[in-house]
């Protein structure tokens, strides 16, 4: 059996945690979810407690470090090695930097599902910083002195082509469908607002109004059916929250994430909508036949738009209904 240091920072990495720890046979591990102070830390822990997964919880902030800190550990002996490490965010370098130390000569490196993120690296659509450049240049020369395997990928998202990354299949095995009937009940899922009009170029404003405008579209066509609106688990607006009870949606905060909350209460929505969440596509692909719609109104940021581009275009070869237009709601079958 093999061992792993593993650090998840979210849900799906956390689940993507669970199914990697039964790919490679690890039999020891240690894993590490990365506290950012937000809600949804209650999310990963609620689901690592459901699978009797031991873990730990420390600082994200404290565990990434100073910068000297990175380079002073990359020369550093670790007293403990273990065959793999898994991280969930690929993009924090300083993970990577700070626990090359602690694998095996020969070992692997294994970067875990994030969502979206993964389809845009593999779209070739990331953008670094000279800084962040020299970080990973300075990291593979000690990767490839350790003879370390790296930038190998566990992921749903496993039909993207491409050249630079190897790519493993993350079959979400956990998932297993609990019903076939659907209910009464929309679900629309959130998403972090702020990042989300950051990202685009929009206002808060703006996007209050696009939600109001699409929750008036489902009621319109849809009339004798419940909506449920879930923030995602990061989000704190406030604002969402008072215009959902205004319009009679019901606000729910889950302390689980979304998969795991669906398949131990038995739901099979009767519709799921959101904002281009990578709850769209992990659901989708739990109940294939689940009517899903991706909600985008589009953005003034160019990079984001092309990102975001990518995203609507690989979703709708998995059958995620684009809106880009809200007259289109009017339209949907």
């Amino acid at each position: 059996m093999n061992s792993a240091l593993i650090y998840v920072a979210s849900p799906l990495q956390a689940i993507s945690a669970i199914e990697a720890i039964a790919k490679y046979k690890i039999g020891f591990y240690r894993l590490i979810v990365l506290d950012d102070d937000t809600p949804r830390q209650k999310q990963i822990e609620n689901f690592l407690i459901s699978r009797n997964i031991k873990f730990e919880v420390l600082s994200l902030e404290k565990e990434i470090g100073s910068i000297l800190s990175h380079f002073v550990n990359l020369v550093r002996i670790s007293s403990v090695r273990y065959d793999y490490l898994f991280i969930g965010d690929y993009r924090n370098i300083a993970l990577k930097m700070n626990h090359l130390k602690d694998l095996k000569t020969g070992g692997k490196i294994i970067y875990l599902d994030d969502g979206n993120f993964i389809i845009i690296l593999l779209k070739n659509r990331y953008k670094t910083s000279s800084w962040t450049k020299f970080n990973y240049l300075i990291s593979d020369l000690f990767v490839r002195l350790k003879k370390i395997t790296d930038y190998v990928f566990f992921t749903i998202y496993d039909d993207i082509p491409n050249n630079r990354y190897c790519v493993e299949t993350n079959q979400m095995a956990f998932c297993s469908l609990p019903c076939s009937k659907c209910d009464n009940t929309i679900y629309i899922i959130g998403t972090y607002i702020p990042l989300y009009c950051k990202n685009l170029g929009v206002s808060k404003d703006m996007f209050l109004k696009c939600y109001i405008n699409l929750v008036y579209s489902i009621k319109s066509r849809y009339v004798d059916k419940n909506i449920i609106y879930i923030p995602h688990g990061r989000d704190t607006t406030q604002e969402i929250k008072k215009i959902s009870e205004t319009l009679g949606v019901q606000y729910m905060i889950l302390e689980k994430c979304v998969e795991l909350y669906f398949i131990e209460n038995n739901i099979y929505p009767f519709a799921l909508y959101g904002f281009g969440s990578a709850a769209l596509f992990t659901l989708k692909k739990i109940y294939p036949m689940l009517v899903v719609y991706n909600v985008f109104y589009g953005g003034n940021s160019e990079q984001a738009m092309a990102e975001y581009q990518e995203l609507n275009n690989y979703y709708a070869k998995h059958g995620i209904v684009l809106i880009n237009d809200i007259s289109l709601c009017q339209n949907m079958v």
